[in-house]
């Protein structure tokens, strides 16, 4: 499938100096104000006798004698930044060529709160979901979930950021207990069955085995395979005893008890070998990082990335400003404070 100029990614504003050989007039400008400073400290006071009831109030007129100083040296700097002409660089992406459509069929049983993974099975397998969808640049991915039943939380998307935000949200709430593996590889290539792109792909991931739903996974895998399309499978899970749920107490929360962790990694390697995709078995988060890692690595899309830049002057305000305080500068000079320090 050719993914043309409507895919699209926007890159961070970002600000750059056109002519920034100007900004070395700043250190010198400030020089120049202290040395002025400086001097005029050094200049001897007539000494006053001490006049223990003199007047403190402020008035416009001595606020304006303390600030006058300060507007040519502001003034001139907004001038020296506005010659550097500051500019806004908006940038954004077009990825043209061949993209990879992916679904990602995801457990999300009361299993997956296993706590053999750190914090929980669910919520590793959730961070680094999101991760590999952000390391696809170009590719349409979807999101099907399932656990006693299946359905679709995301259909094919360029929308990375929403996809993300779904992953994130996954929970076992609300969803039949018990692990549907057929219905939700069925649900995941439903979603792929009308697809022109010439590379399809199902990554399932499941910690348990197939004990619910109307479809039996390998004739899931057959439809795949009809289909052309690769599914990619992946058992989660230690070895062992694991604290595990085993019921739901009243308030909705799960009691969790030592239960020995074991799912059908036969039937995972089946769907695998039958479609021509590859099984994978993550004992720990390190191992589900490099699967995929290595997923992304052997699917790659043949994208063409072009980057657009557009440029926005923004020196007006600085001109505009510096030009202003000089102004104010002189009208004080002129016509109020007379003589300015």
């Amino acid at each position: 499938m050719i993914f043309g100029a409507d895919i699209a990614n926007a890159l961070p504003v970002q600000w750059e100096w056109s002519q920034p050989y100007w900004l070395v007039l700043i250190p010198v400008l400030l020089l120049l104000f202290w040395k002025r400073k400086w001097l005029r400290e050094q200049t001897p006071a007539i000494a006053m006798p001490e006049v223990e009831h003199a007047q403190t109030t402020l008035t416009p007129k001595k606020v304006a004698y303390k600030i006058s100083p300060w507007l040519p040296l502001l003034g001139l700097m907004g001038l020296v930044l506005a010659m550097a002409r500051p500019q806004k660089v908006i940038r954004h992406q077009e990825f043209k060529g061949e993209g990879i459509e992916i679904m990602l069929a995801m457990d999300v049983s009361p299993s997956m709160l296993s706590l053999d993974f750190d914090p929980n099975r669910l919520e590793v397998a959730k961070e680094l979901a999101a991760d590999f969808v952000k390391k696809r640049k170009g590719d349409k991915i979807g999101l099907t979930v399932f656990s006693g039943e299946a359905y679709t939380k995301c259909p094919l998307t360029t929308d990375y950021e929403t996809l993300i935000k779904l992953i994130k949200e996954l929970s076992p709430e609300n969803l039949e207990m018990g692990t549907a593996i057929g219905m939700g590889l069925a649900t995941a290539v439903n979603q792929l069955k009308d697809s022109k792109a010439k590379s399809r792909i199902v990554v399932l991931l499941t910690d348990g085995s197939n004990n619910r739903g109307d479809i039996n996974p390998m004739d899931a895998a057959e439809l795949a395979k009809t289909l052309g399309l690769k599914v990619y499978t992946i058992g989660m899970g230690s070895e062992g005893m694991v604290e595990m749920p085993v019921r739901r107490r009243m308030d909705g929360s799960f009691l969790f008890a030592p239960v020995p962790s074991d799912f059908d990694e036969t039937l995972l390697r089946r769907i695998a070998q039958y479609t021509h995709g590859k099984y994978y078995r993550a004992h720990s988060k390190k191992e589900l990082k490099e699967i995929y890692r290595e997923i992304n690595h052997l699917e790659r899309s043949k994208i063409e990335v072009i980057t657009h830049q557009t440029k926005v002057e923004m020196f007006r305000p600085f001109l505009l400003a510096g030009m202003a305080l000089l102004l104010l500068y002189w009208v004080l000079l002129l016509a109020w404070v007379k003589p300015l320090p």
